[in-house]
């Protein structure tokens, strides 16, 4: 089975790689629990999968002992560089992008 996310991936002109857009933003928001649950990267990993094996293997207290979200991840490059981290980044920078939006949406709730 082919597994798609829909980002889209690339080199610079200075022949360092990115990853960009891993959700597509132009459907309509879903509830956290269910973004956390969906697939990623793979059929069988999720977000939460995802983002926790990064925290637990590779965060502050890491472990060689990766599991499937990891060895995937780390088993594919784009121009020399892991996917992991720039799946990592990609996802971070989504999320930062989302808060931002929430917190502007309700600037009077949070007294901005």
């Amino acid at each position: 089975m082919n597994w798609q996310i829909p980002a889209k991936f690339g080199v610079m002109e200075d022949g360092k790689p990115f990853v960009e857009r891993v959700f597509d933003e132009r459907r309509e928001p879903i509830e956290l629990d269910e973004w956390l649950n969906q697939p990623f990267f793979s059929a069988s990993i999720t977000v939460r999968d995802f983002i926790k094996s990064v925290a637990d293997k590779e965060g502050a207290h890491a472990d060689s002992n990766w599991n499937e979200a990891l060895m995937l991840a780390k088993s594919m490059y784009l121009a020399e560089e892991q996917m992991l981290g720039l799946l990592t980044v990609a996802m971070g920078e989504y999320i930062l992008k989302v808060l931002n939006l929430i917190v502007r949406e309700n600037s009077d709730q949070f007294g901005i």
